[in-house]
């Protein structure tokens, strides 16, 4: 039986985006670089019409929730805008993926890698799940409404002005941009996350790993054993460093495409919950704006919380690999061996600690803080709409 194959928690998310035409190739045809191209453009487009449709609406919770939907998409163009200028450092990371340094492990500690595996294969199927529904809601809802012609979203025409050629083709752009944004942002979201559980999984495949290295001392314990076992402890030792700067290099690379895309999620998903919550309670239960605005705020939740857990655990896992080097019985070990244990706790006293723009630390502790500021805010939108 063989490891497991790390790109495999990743492949629905790279489906999802060559669909959308944003996953990257060295080797990508001119037409495939032209559909991705054109595809951005009329996210950015259905962004910019959004935004003038804004200024049309004169209920304020309409507003609100248009404001919801167009700092989403703002999201998804700075993000792919960051990813586009970021795609050699990802080819090469994929790459990278493909070295030994990730496949040398024993069977009985793939299950790390295992488990994160079929957790981002769950979580992105989830997603895909929740978003295809959210999106023939907002498809099909315009078309319950009586006596108006409506669109998903707003648009800065008045379509009682105009044939019903351009109301269709309003309402079919509309409907195109959201099918490609929705399978996008699964797509992308999706992939970070998994390549920071990948980072988790190889760090507790490293501590696993190096306590196993001097388990055969466990039945002698003589301090002169060390003579028998220490130059096949060295070895293996030898093999935990490479795995443990490959795995450190990863996290680094990880960190270098992505800092900026979390920083920008963090802050669409604040102001995502914070305008989502106030819609969800002043709209009346049960209706199209009610329904949208639950479904939207649970999203953002669950998003920014799936980031915030992946980074923490990163930043767990790496730690215990100093609490392994001490769990090893070193006291029966040589010179070298102490050498090489020394090294991975010297370079374990910092643990790695994924960021948002290197201002905000992705753990649990920053996740509460962005549901406090999110319900704060809220909560005093919900003050002046009812003043």
């Amino acid at each position: 039986m063989a490891v497991s194959l790390n790109t495999d928690a990743f492949k629905i998310q790279r489906l999802c985006l060559i669909f959308s035409g944003m996953w990257p190739s060295r080797d990508s045809s001119r037409l495939y670089r032209f559909y991705g191209d054109a595809q951005y453009f009329m996210l950015f487009v259905f962004g910019l019409s959004l935004l003038l449709g804004i200024f049309i609406l004169e209920d304020l919770a309409e507003i609100v929730q248009a404001w919801a939907t167009f700092i989403a998409v703002i999201n998804c163009c700075v993000k792919f805008s960051i990813f586009y200028f970021k795609r050699p450092v990802f080819l090469d990371l994929l790459d990278f993926l493909k070295s030994p340094h990730f496949f040398y492990h024993k069977e009985d500690v793939d299950h790390h890698l295992k488990k994160i595996i079929d957790f981002a294969i769950a979580v992105v199927k989830l997603f895909l799940c929740s978003c295809t529904i959210t999106v023939i809601c907002m498809i099909t809802a315009p078309l319950f409404a009586k006596g108006k012609r409506k669109t998903p979203f707003p648009f800065p025409l008045d379509f009682k002005k105009h044939s019903l050629a351009i109301y269709v083709s309003v309402y079919m752009y509309q409907s195109v941009v959201l099918v490609v944004a929705g399978s996008s942002s699964v797509g992308f979201d999706n992939l970070s996350t998994s390549m920071m559980g990948l980072c988790s999984a190889y760090f507790a495949i490293l501590t696993e790993t190096i306590i196993s290295t001097t388990r055969k001392l466990q039945r002698t314990r003589n301090i002169h054993s060390y003579k028998k076992f220490d130059k096949e402890i060295y070895h293996d030792l030898s093999k935990c460093i490479e795995h443990h700067l490959a795995v450190i290099k990863f996290t680094e690379t990880i960190e270098h495409i992505f800092s900026y895309v979390f920083l920008s999620q963090f802050l669409s998903s604040a102001f995502g919950i914070c305008l989502t919550g106030f819609t969800s309670v002043s709209s009346k239960p049960g209706s199209v704006e009610f329904m949208f605005a639950l479904t939207f705020l649970c999203t953002l939740m669950f998003q920014i919380t799936l980031y915030c857990s992946y980074g923490n655990e990163v930043t767990l896992q790496s730690y215990k690999v100093l609490e392994a080097c001490y769990m090893t019985e070193w006291i029966y070990c040589g010179s070298e061996v102490r050498k090489n244990l020394f090294l991975i706790m010297e370079r374990s006293k910092r643990p790695m600690v994924l960021t948002a723009g290197k201002f905000i630390n992705l753990s649990l502790t920053s996740l509460v803080s962005v549901f406090r500021s999110a319900a704060s805010y809220a909560v005093v939108l919900y003050q002046l709409y009812n003043a």
